[in-house]
């Protein structure tokens, strides 16, 4: 049978109508990675209708595992979003069961809506109030820094950290839940300090040439590693740019420092914390 048999015909339908029931999932969910109103709404614009062009593959793929079925049955699809140097990543995953004859097995599909330029506009509060700028003295001059970049730089690291082990620790197991909870906590108390070593808190920024209105952070080199006693090290390497001008038609961006992270949770803390449960 051709892909435009009615066997064919059949299951993009019934495809089509799973994919619906959790559009709205797909696109409440993009709002932990894109801020800006007007990007999340292109960005989840494209990824939905990327995942609709997809779906005559995903019935092939079916097809040619059940050919000539009779009865498909599709479970609401699960969706996993993760955010990428260059988009919003989204993959789909179809369950599903045919019968005449009797299969079952799933179907993934995964696309990519690229980056759109309002994602650095306005992304935050920055830009509302007075401009922060250090006064300089006689000699040489000296970095002086903003909690509030601080802070906007350290949530934005915190969930690309926080991603990473939600993703890597789901491949541990239920024993080192307690410990990936734990790691956690500490990513999110040692966020802000990476990124003042990496100069996101550098009033005016790195340059000099004025505040940031949002950051970018990409990560190399991870490793969510479990030891003995449910002890867990998670390391890796991270380099990350400020954006400003929000106005302009094409916003500037100035590159951050470096950095390396190294986190630990010994077995005695996963010990201590179950104690406390």
């Amino acid at each position: 049978m051709s892909s435009t048999s009615p066997y064919s015909a059949a299951t993009q339908h019934t495809l089509t109508k799973s994919l619906a029931l959790i559009a709205p999932s797909i696109l409440e969910g993009a709002t932990k990675y894109i801020t800006n109103p007007t990007a999340r709404d292109k960005m989840t614009e494209d990824t939905i209708q990327q995942l609709k062009s997809g779906i005559p593959e995903v019935a092939t793929s079916i097809g040619s595992q059940s050919p000539r079925h009779m009865i498909l049955h599709v479970k609401t699809p699960t969706y996993h979003s993760k955010l990428r140097d260059s988009g919003l990543q989204t993959t789909v995953t179809y369950s599903w069961s045919t019968r005449h004859p009797t299969k079952a097995g799933r179907s993934a599909q995964t696309v990519l809506a690229r980056f759109v330029p309002e994602v650095w506009f306005g992304a935050s509060s920055i830009g509302s109030r007075p401009v922060l700028s250090a006064t300089p003295s006689s000699g040489p001059s000296r970095e002086e820094y903003s909690e509030e970049l601080e802070s906007i730089a350290a949530g934005m690291l915190t969930e690309c950290l926080e991603d990473i082990i939600d993703e890597d620790g789901d491949d541990l197991g239920a024993s080192f839940e307690t410990a990936l909870e734990l790691m956690a906590h500490k990513c999110k108390q040692g966020s802000a300090a990476i990124c003042q070593s990496m100069g996101a808190s550098v009033i005016d920024g790195l340059d000099g040439e004025g505040d940031p209105y949002t950051f970018f952070f990409e990560t190399d080199n991870c490793s969510l590693t479990p030891g003995d006693g449910g002890s867990l090290s998670f390391t890796g390497h991270v380099t990350g740019e400020g954006w400003r001008n929000a106005d302009d038609e094409k916003p500037e961006k100035f590159n951050l420092r470096p950095a390396d992270w190294n986190f630990a949770v010994s077995a005695e803390e996963v010990r201590s914390a179950k104690n406390l449960l």
